[in-house]
């Protein structure tokens, strides 16, 4: 897998919802997330309306809609903020998703 890879694991449809189930390939991080790979763009859907990453080795995930980008962050402390993560090699993170949309 190559950094912005979305591997399915599963679709279902509820009416005009559909729910997508993968994990995502994140590689090398990037001030302001890395693209999702070609073939990957909106996890399959024509519109994401929420994506809720599980959390990986202290990082989390987050999904920019309008930059169809995904950011990592980590706490950079007990009481602060998360940070985005702008770079270093986080290929060994590989978050599962669980994604809600429209095909």
């Amino acid at each position: 897998m190559a950094a912005g890879d979305v591997t399915v694991n599963s679709k279902d449809v509820f009416g005009t919802l559909t729910m997508v189930r993968g994990t995502m390939e994140y590689g090398t991080a990037a001030s302001g997330g890395i693209a999702l790979a070609s073939g990957s763009e909106k996890f399959g859907l024509s519109t994401v309306y929420s994506v809720l990453f599980e959390k990986t080795s202290g990082y989390e995930f987050a999904y920019d809609k309008v930059n169809d980008k995904v950011l990592a962050y980590q706490s950079a402390g007990s009481a602060a903020a998360m940070a985005e993560v702008t770079s270093g090699d986080l290929s060994a993170q590989v978050p599962s998703f669980v994604v809600f949309g429209r095909e």
